[in-house]
């Protein structure tokens, strides 16, 4: 009789651990849905890295996609091809305008105002510092972790923020190619450089310069450096053939 009285008493027991255990996992899984954070991979529309961060509240936003394993997000990449080329469309274009004329056609980015004109799908203007930069790109003003945050569509698919101004951008071109930009003489446009996945969004400054070929004859040579509109890196220089013939004036 002692012995069934212990048995049955170590059950109860052992059922009462039991009980005690799924009560405080439900209340550790009760606190985090509280919270309404998760940790989770996530890629957008300008990064495909699929790292792994936490994220609460109402986190979505346009192009954010998130998921619990690894391995979906970069099935989830995999699956991007070609056929993004048309992802652009009118309904996005429709809203870009729509943000323009919310923000009166001034951005404030890091901390300056930017101005950002359309005149038509492929004529827009990008002005900082009275740069203007000229582009035919697709163009998107989005809220990015409370940040305003202005992108171009890449015929790749790819959304690139554009984080260099025109400004900084000509600055660094111009100091590259030891050349002056004056009105009549140079020209800055945003645009996309580089094939497929090599595609990159940048800034092409176009600028004159004096110069005399072997020493002798005045001559104005054309030269042009691009800039990575994400990096602020030069990406090429590029001056006529006879260049080498060439004693340049600098500026």
């Amino acid at each position: 009789m002692k012995k069934i009285f212990i048995s049955v008493f170590l059950a109860f027991l052992l059922l009462g651990v039991l009980s005690l255990t799924n009560v405080y996992a439900d209340d550790e899984d009760n606190a985090q849905n509280e919270k309404g954070c998760n940790n989770l991979y996530w890629i957008d529309n300008s990064s495909q890295d699929c790292s792994q961060k936490q994220f609460c509240g109402a986190y979505m936003y346009q192009g954010l996609q998130t998921f619990e394993d690894k391995e979906d997000c970069l099935e989830a990449i995999n699956k991007t091809d070609d056929s993004q080329d048309d992802d652009f469309g009118d309904r996005d274009k429709e809203r870009f305008r729509e943000r323009l004329k919310i923000h009166n056609n001034t951005l404030n980015i890091s901390g300056r105002n930017i101005t950002v004109k359309e005149f038509t799908d492929e004529q827009k203007e990008i002005i900082a510092n009275k740069i203007n930069a000229k582009t035919g790109l697709n163009l998107s003003i989005e809220d990015i972790d409370d940040k305003t945050m202005l992108r171009a569509y890449l015929s790749n698919g790819r959304y690139a923020l554009v984080k260099i101004m025109p400004d900084t951008a000509s600055e660094t071109a111009l100091n590259k190619m030891r050349a002056k930009c004056e009105i009549r003489n140079c020209s800055v446009e945003l645009k996309e450089v580089g094939n497929k996945n090599d595609t990159k969004l940048a800034y092409e400054v176009r600028a004159q310069k004096e110069s005399k070929i072997l020493g002798l004859f005045r001559a104005r040579m054309n030269v042009q450096a691009r800039v990575d509109a994400e990096t602020g890196e030069v990406i090429s220089v590029k001056k006529p053939w006879w260049s080498f013939m060439a004693k340049e004036q600098d500026d």
